[in-house]
């Protein structure tokens, strides 16, 4: 077998990777990721959610049911 499905398509060469400026010392951007392990059915998957960002590390997303 050649390792996990879907993924055979993959060789071993080297590749370069170019990293963008949001990892130099000082970016002028940010990106985050945001991973959940559900997904309710009640969701409505066609509107937006919200996800707001408070003091500390406190975050709350909020999505439409």
């Amino acid at each position: 077998m050649n390792g996990p499905a879907g993924l055979s398509h993959l060789d071993r060469r080297e590749r370069v990777l170019k990293l963008g400026e949001s990892f130099e010392k000082r970016p002028r951007c940010a990106f985050h990721t945001v991973r959940y392990d559900f997904k309710p059915a009640s969701i409505d998957t066609s509107c937006e959610g919200d996800l707001e960002v408070g003091k500390g590390e406190q975050v709350t997303i909020t999505l439409p049911i």
